[in-house]
């Protein structure tokens, strides 16, 4: 009987372990989104931070924000930046330059950076900022200074 006991205790304990294993290492997502119209057509800049252990990304979309997507002539980013900082110092930052995409049936484009986070001192806050560009015909949106900030 207490043979039976033990494996029991000991595969309980092995799946305890898997699952905290898995549930620590699935990522969460969280962003902003900045909507406008373009030549009466709706749109949207994003800014995410995906969190995983001991990993994060940031991620930048501009895109189409009808349903269903209507083309947008110009879809991009003049510069975006990820950054980590911990106790009010910035540890990682990232600036990565433009990209644009032009066609008359483009509705999306995206990017998105990998780091791996270390531990730190409180607050520690990971951020995306960026400054999106999107255009069609003589229209134009270009907010700039965007900034998504998510504390850990």
């Amino acid at each position: 009987m207490n043979k039976i006991k033990s494996s029991l205790v000991l595969k309980a304990g092995i799946i305890s372990l898997v699952m905290l294993i898995i549930s620590t290492n699935l990522a969460s997502a969280y962003g902003s989104i900045w909507t406008n119209t373009v030549n009466g057509k709706p749109v949207a800049a994003e800014l995410d931070v995906n969190i995983g252990v001991p990993a994060w990304s940031g991620m930048i979309w501009s895109y189409s924000n009808s349903s269903p997507r209507q083309a947008i002539g110009t879809l991009g980013w003049r510069w975006w930046t990820n950054r980590e900082s911990c106790a009010g110092i910035i540890v990682t930052q990232t600036q990565m330059g433009g990209y644009v995409e032009y066609g008359n049936t483009l509705v999306e484009t995206y990017n998105y950076n990998s780091w791996y986070s270390g531990s730190c001192g409180s607050p520690h806050f990971i951020a995306v900022l960026a400054g999106n560009d999107i255009k069609d015909g003589a229209a134009s949106w270009e907010p700039n200074n965007l900034v998504y900030q998510y504390t850990l």
